[in-house]
């Protein structure tokens, strides 16, 4: 068991077989490769966190997109099915970025935004993940319960 000092949490003990592995880093964080996921206790279970294992001052807030209404659909390459040894689509784990711009100068916060077009995506088994970076999003819009308010 590793015990790193963290920013968000403080000292932390991590048990080596919850580290996840992205072998490619993250966007802009290419060289650090390994990280754990982490709430705070008594938490809402939204948002959880994305602890960077080699620097301590790193975390990622991440959140499971389907908890904001959002579904993925795309297709894996080889190569990426290669990275995350992945055999099984059921022990696929998605998980988006979230993010809050700067408070403006109003003082009013602003409201979490999540990075659509950079989901991580995790192999719960083999603990290795990557970030699927996608030009665009095909939207899917799904209509039900459609009442309309004009009269015929």
């Amino acid at each position: 068991m590793n015990v790193i000092q963290t920013l968000q949490f403080g000292e932390i003990n991590i048990n080596q077989d919850k580290i996840i592995t992205f072998p490619q880093g993250l966007a802009g964080f290419e060289q650090l490769t390994r990280y754990v996921l982490c709430h705070e206790e008594g938490g809402d279970g939204i948002v959880h966190f994305l602890q960077s294992v080699e620097e301590g001052d790193l975390v990622f807030s991440v959140g499971d997109p389907a908890q904001f209404g959002i579904h993925y659909q795309f297709t894996l390459t080889d190569a990426e099915m290669a990275l995350l040894e992945l055999t099984d689509m059921d022990d696929l784990l998605i998980l988006i970025l979230l993010y809050r711009d700067e408070e403006k100068t109003t003082g009013h916060r602003e409201p979490v935004r999540g990075a659509l077009t950079l989901p991580l995506i995790i192999n719960i088994k083999s603990r290795k993940g990557i970030q699927k970076i996608m030009q665009t999003l095909a939207p899917s819009v799904l209509l039900s319960e459609i009442s309309s308010s004009l009269e015929e």
